[in-house]
C-alpha cells in the first residue's frame, strides 16, 4: 500500500499555514497573537480575511516570510522589530531598532496633554525616537507646531519618516543634538517627553528588551534620574508662562521626579497612574 502523499510547501493555505505558525510559537507566551499578526503583515489582510478566508492559497514566498519572521520571534526579537511597525494612538508608526518600541502606557502623555483644554500652538518633544509622542499630538491638535529632538541621527530619520507618512512633516521642526544644546526661552506651551529612565543595574527588564532596543533610549545615570535633573531645568526655561510638561517615568521614581520638577521652579499639578496602577507620569505647570 502506497502511503499518501504529504501537503507540498506550494499546496498550503491560509488556514495550514496559520495553525503551523501557532505550533510552531506555542513556546513563546503571546504566540497565538503573535502568529496571527505575523501572518496578516505577510500576507497583506486583516484578522477577518485570516481567519475566515482559511482555503485561500499561499505562495511559497509567503510561506518563506512567515517561516523568516516566526524564528527571527522564536529567539526573542521583539514582534515590531520583525514587522517594521507598531501601532499606537491609533496610526502605525515605523519602527526600527534604532528606536525605542512604543508602549501603551506612553499614550497616556497624549490623553493628558487633550485633557488641558487650552490652546495650543507650540509643542516640544524631547528625545523624540519614532515620533510617536509629538506627531500623535500634532495630528489631535492641526494648529500645533512641534519641535522635537533626539542625539540619534538615525531616530530622526524614523522620525521623520512617520511625519511623511502621517502627513504632518510641514509642521515639524527637528535637531539632531542633546536637548541642552537648544536654548529655547519662553517658547513652548507643552513639553512631552519619555526619556531613559532605567537604572543601569536594574535586574527587571527583559531580556529582549536589553538585547534588541537601543540602550541610549533606555537607561540613565545616577539611579535612571539623569535627564530630568537635565530636561527639567531647560524645560521650565523653555516654557512660555503657564506652560505645561508631561513627562514619563518609572515605576519607583514619582517622588524624586517631583522633587526634581519642584527644584526646576515647576509646580507639580498631578501624578498620574498607568493602566496597571502604578504611579507613571508627572503633569507639572510654569506658573502659580
Amino acid at each position: 500500500m502506497s502511503k499518501p502523499k504529504s501537503k507540498r510547501r506550494g499546496d498550503l493555505k491560509k488556514g495550514d499555514l496559520f495553525r503551523d505558525t501557532i505550533r510552531k510559537m506555542k513556546s513563546i507566551e503571546s504566540g497565538h497573537l503573535d502568529a496571527q499578526w505575523i501572518l496578516m503583515d505577510v500576507l497583506n489582510c486583516d484578522r477577518s480575511a485570516l481567519l475566515l478566508k482559511a482555503d485561500q492559497p499561499v505562495s511559497e514566498a509567503e510561506a518563506e516570510k512567515v517561516d523568516e519572521y516566526v524564528q527571527r520571534r522564536i529567539l526573542g526579537e521583539p514582534l515590531a522589530y520583525i514587522l517594521g511597525h507598531q501601532d499606537f494612538y491609533s496610526h502605525r508608526f515605523v519602527v526600527t531598532p534604532d528606536v525605542l518600541i512604543p508602549r501603551p502606557e506612553t499614550e497616556l502623555i497624549i490623553d493628558e496633554v487633550l485633557k488641558l483644554q487650552r490652546p495650543i500652538e507650540s509643542i516640544a518633544d524631547l528625545g523624540c525616537g519614532s515620533g510617536c509622542i509629538g506627531l500623535s499630538l500634532l495630528l489631535e491638535m492641526p494648529q500645533a507646531r512641534l519641535w522635537t529632538c533626539d542625539i540619534s541621527e538615525a531616530a530622526i530619520e524614523v522620525m521623520k519618516q512617520n511625519a511623511v507618512a502621517l502627513g504632518v512633516l510641514d509642521r515639524v521642526k527637528y535637531s539632531i543634538s542633546d536637548v541642552t544644546e537648544n536654548l529655547m526661552e519662553n517658547k513652548y506651551d507643552v513639553i512631552v517627553s519619555n526619556p531613559p529612565y532605567i537604572a543601569k543595574n536594574d535586574e527587571r527588564v527583559e531580556d529582549s528588551v536589553k538585547l534588541y532596543e537601543p540602550h541610549s533610549a533606555l537607561f540613565a545615570k545616577n539611579k535612571g534620574l539623569e535627564f530630568y535633573e537635565k530636561w527639567l531645568p531647560w524645560s521650565f526655561k523653555a516654557l512660555r508662562k503657564n506652560g505645561v510638561i508631561v513627562f514619563e517615568f518609572g515605576e519607583g521614581q514619582a517622588e524624586s521626579v517631583s522633587k526634581l520638577a519642584e527644584k526646576a521652579g515647576l509646580r507639580v499639578m498631578k501624578i498620574e497612574k498607568d493602566l496597571a496602577g502604578i504611579d507613571r507620569l508627572i503633569v507639572a505647570v510654569k506658573g502659580s
